[in-house]
């Protein structure tokens, strides 16, 4: 038998070729209305049919206890088609005729039974035999009027006790009780102990009728003939039932003969091919789920912001400003594609980033987007380990710096502490990860970071960025002229000599560096128009006393 668990396994789905007639259950010993059918094994997931595993025949499944036979529909259908083979050999045999008949019934195949019960009927007219066969199979599939004809017919060739009695529960099946008591009559005039059951149901019978006055006639003949049942308790409940209703005329109905509307042989109707398919169409479904998914995330994915500077600014990200507060971040919504940023108030150029990810894998793709607009945060990486005995030495950090975008995966916490604890199992290991900014850091840190994890270029790229926001860092500018050497210093020192306010160490710098390299260049006349150009300066009396000699120098300081 199938079987799931939570929703999930296998089960049935789809009835063709359905079959049903009242008995009792092979498995439980209930009387029931046992079904047999054509159906579809699926592997199901909360119920809903996806795959289809076999096609089986499903046989006399019980209405109670669930338990049924069941076959491969294949191997059923070779069986049959094997079976009809050795009986149709020989079309006008009488035997024959009479197997086929009953590969019929035996196989539940109500259309083969149509096509040969009429003909062999006609052919076989006055044959008590297949008479009675024509009407166990109309029995079978629950017609009862073809039934009673077809036992009427063996009944007038051959009164057999057999054939009465199938006659009687033919009429009983039809609501005839009147009709079918004499039919089981001998029951009571020969005293057939070992059937007054069936006496039993035809007062169930009348009962159904509401003709308890009759019912209660037949009690006392059933009594007179078997007075030692007339105690048992089933019996004087029913005796209790007619009297009860015997003025009203109430009908009772019977739970032997009563049957629903679905007894017999149906084909089965459109909704038996539903289930094949709820697999494609869930599918498709989940596709377009997908598909509009994968779309939506594209359109609004989320990414951090981050501030890399102690004090704050103004970015347009698309052309949205964005406040960014010092050493902070925030969550935004972009779509993926080419970002594109300005800024308001910081003396940087515009940059661009795209951010992109696969459009058939996003759903599944766990990638934290973050952008730094100035390029100048400090972000590190931790990876920690949680387990019943912490050992030390089990974490890992990363420092990460320099980049307008980066795109982490499997973050667990972004821009969040650790938890204190998670649940594990025993025994067990996990790992989690975060992202966020380091902690406030001097230029002199920030710069050996750049040194230990950014290669040379990226290091110098570094370095003039951080410049540029914060001019007057004296520790950054000598670093940066360190790395950059003394002509490409003194090429880097000439972009920030018309800064104004001036920047003296820029220009204490420049004069050095020339003092070192090109001694015979005069940068007097070049200072002296600077202090023409900023009116005497003090500043600039100062930068163009460094060059003089020293009765001028001391002269200018002063």
């Amino acid at each position: 038998m199938p079987s799931v668990v939570n929703g999930i396994g296998t089960w049935y789905y789809g009835k063709r070729r359905i079959h049903r007639h009242k008995s009792t259950c092979s498995f439980c010993q209930r009387v029931g209305e046992l079904e047999s059918y054509d159906t579809t094994l699926y592997f199901v997931i909360f119920m809903i049919p996806l795959i289809p595993l076999s096609r089986k025949r499903i046989h006399e499944q019980c209405p109670a206890c669930k338990r049924h036979k069941v076959m491969s529909l294949k191997k059923w259908e070779a069986q049959k088609e094997k079976a009809l083979a050795a009986v149709l050999e020989k079309p006008d045999d009488r035997d024959m005729n009479v197997a086929a008949i009953g590969v019929a019934i035996a196989y539940q195949d109500q259309a083969l039974f149509d096509r040969l019960a009429p003909t062999v009927a006609s052919d076989h007219a006055h044959d008590v035999a297949i008479q009675a066969q024509i009407g166990a199979g109309y029995s079978y599939f629950a017609r009862w009027p073809e039934a009673e004809a077809a036992y009427r017919a063996s009944l007038a060739l051959d009164d057999q006790p057999e054939i009465r009695r199938r006659l009687g529960w033919a009429l009983l099946k039809q609501h005839k009780p009147e009709e079918a008591t004499p039919f089981f009559r001998h029951i009571l005039e020969q005293k057939l102990k070992d059937e007054a059951g069936t006496i039993f149901v035809l007062i169930q019978a009348y009962q159904a009728e509401g003709l308890h006055t009759e019912a209660l006639e037949l009690m006392d003949e059933r009594d007179t003939a078997f007075p030692e049942l007339a105690h048992l308790k089933e019996y004087q409940k029913q005796r209790q039932t007619s009297k009860r209703y015997q003025s009203s005329g109430k009908k009772v109905k019977s739970p032997i003969l009563s049957e629903s509307k679905q007894v017999g042989y149906q084909e089965g109707g459109w909704r038996a091919g539903i289930p094949k398919f709820i697999g494609p169409l869930v599918v498709l479904g989940l596709l377009i789920w997908y598909l509009a998914a994968a779309f939506h995330m594209g359109k609004a994915r989320q990414v951090f912001l981050v501030n890399g500077l102690d004090k704050p600014y103004t970015a347009l990200i698309n052309g949205r400003e964005q406040n960014l507060q010092p050493r902070a971040t925030r969550s935004i919504e972009l779509p993926e594609g080419e970002i594109e940023i300005r800024f308001a108030n910081l003396p940087l150029a515009p940059v661009q980033c795209r951010i992109e990810t696969p459009f058939f894998s996003r759903p599944f793709t766990s990638r934290t987007f973050v952008v730094n607009p100035d390029q100048l945060a400090i972000l590190i990486w931790q990876q920690t380990a949680y387990s019943e005995t912490p050992q030390p030495g089990q974490g890992r950090f990363k420092f990460h710096l320099g980049e307008l975008l980066y795109s982490f995966e499997g973050i667990n916490y972004a821009f969040q502490p650790f938890p204190d604890s998670v649940p594990i199992k025993s025994g067990q290991t996990i790992t989690k990860t975060r992202i966020d900014l380091a902690p406030r850091l001097n230029s002199v840190v920030r710069l050996n970071l750049a040194t230990a994890n950014l290669d040379p270029a990226r290091q110098i790229e570094y370095g003039k960025r951080w410049l540029e926001v914060n001019p007057e860092d004296q520790m950054a500018l000598y670093w940066l002229l360190l790395q950059l050497g003394d002509d490409a210093g003194l090429e880097y020192l000439k972009t920030g000599l018309s800064a104004r306010p001036l920047r003296v160490e820029w220009h204490r710098a420049y004069q050095h560096l020339n003092e070192l390299r090109h001694p015979e260049n005069d940068l007097r006349p070049e200072y002296r128009r600077l202090l023409e150009e900023t009116k005497g300066d003090a500043n600039a009396l100062y930068l163009l006393a460094r060059l003089e000699d020293f009765e001028d120098y001391d002269r200018l300081l002063r």
